[in-house]
């Protein structure tokens, strides 16, 4: 499982590049098989492109 918290995020909480982090994603997405936990929209089209299943959640507020 993959939290894009931790993939954005690098140490001392400073935000990785755009571009590198959509490399980042493009690679968890080519792989075999994952789940992927987060909700950054700039990236969410190649994870619903490489997606076979996604499971919505609509916590209460």
């Amino acid at each position: 499982m993959f939290h894009l918290d931790h993939v954005y995020w690098r140490p001392g909480w400073v935000a990785a590049a755009p571009a590198a982090f959509a490399a980042e994603i493009a690679r968890l997405a080519a792989l075999p098989a994952w789940v992927i936990d987060g909700n950054a929209l700039g990236t969410i089209a190649s994870r619903l492109a490489a997606a076979d299943t996604l499971i919505p959640l609509d916590a209460p507020a």
